[in-house]
């Protein structure tokens, strides 16, 4: 009986070990994926520093200047009347939002966790 028991002690150890090394392995490998996926969440350094993203905001804000420049000129100037003004508002709205509307993109496209490369 007691060689039966520690029979079955060394059974169970072996099984226990053997348990903890598969699980140990499985975690190592779902903590590899984890790493994976998050990767896909961020954004490469080098989109982030890319000189065109400072140039497509400045370009925006000289849009958005321009913007008020010229219809504060338009309003002042006495030859647009109030309809035409109004047309020319809803123009200029119109390209302002657009611009925003660029703008909150390519802020989508430069922070990370906001968009999710595929692994497709």
């Amino acid at each position: 009986l007691k060689n039966i028991l520690s029979d079955m002690k060394r059974g169970y150890t072996i099984v226990a070990n053997g348990y903890n090394a598969v699980k140990n392995i499985s975690q190592g490998n779902f903590s590899m994926h984890e790493v994976f996926l998050d990767g896909l969440m961020l954004v490469n350094p080098e989109i982030k520093k890319y000189e065109r993203v400072a140039d497509i905001i400045t370009y925006q804000q000289h849009l958005i200047s321009e913007y008020k420049s010229a219809y504060d000129r338009f309003r002042n100037s006495g030859t647009f009347s109030p309809q035409e003004l109004s047309y020319l508002y809803s123009i200029y709205g119109r390209l302002l939002d657009q611009s925003i509307g660029s703008l909150d993109e390519l802020l989508t496209v430069i922070t990370s966790s906001k968009l999710r490369m595929s692994d497709d």
